[in-house]
């Protein structure tokens, strides 16, 4: 049996009893794929690092279990993702005991073995334990710690969320790409030779963080970003320079030889779905709009028709 552990997070929008109710759904979910449920625990409500369908706050929720296949992981990611009520869910293997870990056990249950003897020195006993604890002890120092964590909490420009599954298994792959930044330039709509529309567009993101004399920093990327079909015309009807974007898509890497026969490579993110920011003159969140709400995305390694080819691709 390998050890699994499931972070989920719900809408605040549900009662107690509701949330109740939630919390049973999943984990009759995990039982019908075969899981063990063990330790479970609510963390409460927590501020969502960007809104979700929505909603700015959600409850946390964590559940361990044990599962022998390995391969129902897909099919409960799969499940989780497909229920409304649960705005995002991630599942981590948590790592098998080792050696060392286990004699450590072992030598605890020996000492408590001896201790419950009858005529035992149990003053001495626990003064050996206690110096025992004292030596294994590691100081933590909590300011370093709190520099460490307000560093990584500023990097908030750019998000990169790995949602899914995280274990040794050799078939398990994940591809996913999120970023919230700026419009550097108008996006460049065009259409292929088959008659697809493919939008074109930089995203630019910062970086924020202190040095060691406490200057602030700053560091800009910039991310290429290709949107088809109805996504791309949407984007070059809406979207405009400076404008805020939340992309969120996956990453591809195409190659291409230009006449003198040198190779190119770029990267660039295939969005899948983009919610626009605010303009000037509106208050509150902008417009969401996903691939799949309007059209299913075309088949094809570039993301786009079967017949197109690299070199058809117009930038």
């Amino acid at each position: 049996m390998n050890n699994y552990e499931l972070l989920y997070i719900v809408s605040n929008q549900y009662t107690e009893d509701e949330l109740g109710l939630i919390r049973e759904k999943v984990n009759a979910l995990l039982v019908k794929y075969g899981a063990v449920i063990g330790y479970q625990e609510f963390m409460g409500k927590k501020k969502l690092a960007y809104p979700i369908n929505k909603a700015n706050h959600g409850y946390y929720i964590i559940t361990e279990f044990e599962l022998e296949n390995g391969s129902a992981l897909a099919s409960i990611t799969n499940d989780l993702k497909l229920d409304k009520e649960v705005l995002r869910a991630q599942i981590i293997a948590k790592p098998k005991i080792t050696e060392a870990e286990i004699e450590r056990q072992k030598r605890q249950r020996a000492r408590a073995a001896e201790e419950a003897k009858p005529g035992a020195d149990l003053n001495s006993k626990k003064e050996e334990r206690s110096s025992t604890k004292k030596k294994e002890t590691k100081k933590v120092d909590m300011k370093q710690l709190d520099e460490k964590l307000d560093e990584i909490l500023k990097d908030d420009a750019i998000i990169y969320i790995a949602e899914g599954i995280i274990n040794n298994t050799k078939n398990m792959n994940f591809n996913k790409a999120i970023i919230v930044g700026n419009l550097t330039q108008d996006p460049e709509v065009k259409t292929t030779p088959s008659g697809q529309s493919v939008a074109s567009f930089t995203v630019a993101t910062n970086r924020i963080w202190n040095d060691k004399q406490g200057q602030k920093q700053t560091q800009a990327e910039f991310h290429n970003v290709v949107a088809w079909g109805r996504l791309a015309e949407i984007i070059g009807q809406y979207a405009t320079k400076g404008g805020l974007l939340l992309v969120e898509g996956r990453i591809q890497t195409r190659s291409w030889d230009d006449q003198q026969g040198a190779k190119h490579w770029k990267t660039e993110i295939i969005a899948e779905s983009i919610q626009l920011g605010p303009r000037n003159n509106q208050s509150g969140g902008g417009a969401s709009y996903d691939q799949s709400q309007n059209q299913p995305e075309p088949a094809g390694s570039n993301g786009g028709d079967d017949d197109i080819k690299v070199e058809d691709i117009p930038f």
